[in-house]
């Protein structure tokens, strides 16, 4: 146990060193009535996946709400500004103009929980109601918004550029059984979407529009 925090913590400081282009379609998809049926109940099946990933974490997870004020801000965070958000980027008939508007949105919601998370994990030392609830839809962005929407490691657009509690968040829930089987979930949920990436795909970049937290300068 004690070798386990230890690298826990090693991954943590790690992380905090970290200083973590598609062109926009201007045409709109079409779907004939089947076509809208199908699509429409892979998308009920994905919003499903993530309300029930959220539902395995807080039952596999060792849950311990210490500090319940600073796990129910980051809860209303997510659930204000985050949730409502998450199906735009992945429908296939989401404008282009307003999923780039959904994106940026989250971009900037994200900043706040980085300034709001108090690590290493969000709302402290344990598992809270507040990884439980954002950890799907971080696996969700991890998988559509890096590979799709031009947010890449290792630069100035990436998931994880300047929010390095996130990310060593991130990296922890990894060590958890349940997360994994979380991730795994999201991914299959999202391959039987198919969304035809190629059509909805573009770069949207954040980096100047964002609000870097204070800590990350």
């Amino acid at each position: 146990m004690i070798a386990w925090v230890i690298g826990m913590m090693a991954l943590y400081l790690a992380a905090l060193t970290l200083k973590s282009s598609h062109n926009p379609l201007t045409t709109s998809l079409t779907f004939g009535p089947r076509a809208r049926t199908t699509v429409a109940s892979a998308t009920a099946d994905l919003e499903a996946c993530l309300e029930d990933c959220r539902s395995q974490l807080r039952g596999g997870l060792r849950i311990e709400d210490n500090d319940q004020a600073k796990s129910a801000e980051i809860l209303r965070l997510h659930s204000e500004s985050i949730m409502p958000l998450e199906h735009r980027i992945y429908l296939p008939d989401i404008s282009p103009d307003d999923r780039k508007a959904a994106i940026v949105a989250i971009a900037r919601s994200l900043d706040v929980v980085e300034e709001a998370a108090r690590g290493p994990l969000l709302a402290g030392s344990k598992c809270t109601l507040a990884d439980a609830s954002f950890f799907p839809s971080m696996a969700l962005f991890a998988q559509v918004l890096v590979p799709h929407f031009g947010w890449t490691p290792w630069t100035s657009e990436a998931l994880f550029y300047r929010r390095p509690r996130l990310h060593a968040w991130f990296e922890l829930m990894k060590y958890e059984a349940a997360a994994v089987e979380v991730e795994e979930a999201v991914e299959a949920k999202l391959q039987a979407l198919q969304v035809n990436w190629e059509a909805v795909a573009m770069e949207v970049p954040t980096s100047r529009i964002r609000t870097f937290p204070s800590h990350t300068f």
